[in-house]
């Protein structure tokens, strides 16, 4: 699971970059207001294409795990699904522009949401493809697919807006990167296994409780923008809150590893009902997210404002205090994610998708409630309580049918360590190119902590080794590392 890991970790790291690169730049270039309108047609567009983005994919990895022989033929019968359904969504797109702009309260978004709605296409082929390929658990091609990705749309979208196209080459630039993955990803996928049809019906049955799972994540982490648009749209507040929206989904999206590389390896744990197997990904993969994921909030929520300024320009100080909440809401529905991901890979998805689905008119009443009033920080603490109540059912449902909990002594270590880190930001003012250098000095003190607390175990160095030098010949166990087949 470890090499898995690491190349999907390095490969969302790549993406993050790039895509924080693009909207740090995107904010400098073109102001509050204009960036505020493009993350909100990013947003739709992201709420546009939620049915494909997961639910096809993940049905995919998992039939194409625990079907030996028959990987192609999986494949086939996904796309089968997921063209028609990303053509259809690109039609209501394009002919509701109007309506959706209207609802916005901004009839000047129509046409560009137009524009991007012609991305959905290509997207639905991309994360077919990637689906596939984590099933195969060839994590390397998976990661080289989005990296190729990251690095067009960045090379698109900078080159257009620099030509002069602004919000239109945005849009422009975001669709015709979809479009080339799509073909990368079909010429990655091209050579597999292909031993008769695979039957569409099952991969429907359980793509759908999924679809329904992520369209409601999604929605979690964007819905507020939207609201806030609606219900205030001042420029500048809707600009600040797409910069703090930016920053405090970064976390999810670099760490979305964990959740494709965990699915493909419970999945055949269970299909072998090796319980014992399932609960190890489970305490291991739940540990490694903690230890990244805690000091990183830490960092975040205590240097927000200084993090935002630095960044995006001290225009957009106001959105350090909203991200100082959002970023710890967004950490909460991560760790939901992940802990759901196990009854999903199980085929029992339907719980996670009727929590989140429950959680939507939550965040839609605490919106309604909190952004009149407090404005930005009123939107932040609405998905904040949300996902936070998400976090607690979902772990409670894990524990009740897996029995299973992550390492408490890793837990407290790991919190008292991100304590030290929080400490550190709220205590020392650090301003400009300094905040880099104070970003490493704080990364030095949580791994002393941890180094000193014990934390860190024989079998951690030499899961290390062995990815830094690995053996030749000999295969290591499933349950200590599982990367590409050669």
């Amino acid at each position: 699971m470890a090499k898995g890991l690491i190349f999907n970790t390095l490969s969302q790291a790549l993406y993050v970059l790039s895509a924080m690169s693009i909207h740090f730049w995107l904010g400098r270039k073109l102001g509050q207001a204009l960036y505020g309108d493009v993350v909100v047609i990013l947003s739709v567009s992201t709420v546009s294409g939620l049915i494909l983005k997961n639910g096809l994919k993940e049905a995919t990895s998992r039939f194409t795990a625990t079907s030996p022989d028959r990987h192609l033929s999986v494949y086939l019968a996904a796309m089968k699904v997921q063209l028609p359904l990303s053509l259809g969504i690109t039609a209501a797109v394009f002919f509701g522009a109007g309506l959706i702009a209207s609802e916005l309260h901004d009839l000047s978004l129509s046409a560009y949401i137009r524009i991007i709605a012609l991305q959905v296409p290509g997207m639905g082929v991309y994360y077919l493809s990637y689906g596939f390929l984590n099933g195969r658990k060839q994590f390397g091609r998976q990661a080289l697919l989005t990296a190729v990705y990251a690095l067009l749309r960045a090379t698109l979208i900078i080159g257009l807006v620099v030509l002069g196209m602004k919000i239109v080459g945005v849009a422009v630039g975001t669709v015709l990167a979809a479009a080339a993955t799509a073909l990368v990803g079909m010429a990655l996928c091209s050579k597999a296994g292909c031993r008769g049809a695979f039957p569409v019906g099952p991969i429907v049955k359980l793509a759908v409780p999924i679809v329904i799972f992520f369209a409601s994540v999604a929605l979690l982490m964007h819905i507020d923008l939207l609201m806030l648009k609606r219900l205030q749209p001042s420029a500048s507040a809707v600009g600040d809150y797409a910069a703090a929206g930016t920053f405090a989904r970064t976390p999810f999206f670099l760490l979305s590893a964990f959740y494709a590389v965990l699915l493909p390896l419970v999945a055949s744990a269970h299909a072998a009902d090796n319980g014992k197997l399932v609960r190890d990904y489970i305490s291991q993969a739940i540990r490694c997210l903690l230890l990244i994921l805690m000091p990183g909030l830490a960092l975040l929520s205590s240097l927000a404002t200084e993090v935002i300024a630095f960044f995006y320009g001290s225009q957009f100080s106001a959105a350090g205090a909203p991200l100082s909440i959002l970023c710890v809401g967004v950490g909460c529905l991560l760790l939901t994610v992940q802990l759901l991901t196990v009854s999903q890979a199980a085929g029992k998805p339907r719980v996670g998708s009727l929590l989140m689905v429950a959680l939507l008119p939550v965040d839609v009443f605490l919106c309604m409630m909190l952004i009149p009033r407090y404005g930005t920080v009123g939107a932040a603490l609405a998905t904040t309580i949300a996902a936070g109540v998400g976090l607690l059912s979902a772990a409670g449902y894990i524990y009740a049918a897996f029995r299973v909990l992550p390492p408490l002594r890793s837990v407290a270590n790991i919190a008292v360590a991100s304590a030290v880190v929080y400490g550190l930001g709220r205590t020392f003012t650090v301003t400009g190119p300094r905040l880099l250098l104070f970003f490493a000095v704080q990364g030095a003190v949580y791994v002393v902590c941890l180094l000193a607390l014990g934390e860190f175990s024989t079998q951690d160095l030499q899961i290390l080794k062995r990815l830094v030098t690995p053996a030749a010949g000999g295969r290591q166990p499933d349950s200590i590392s599982n990367g590409e087949p050669s």
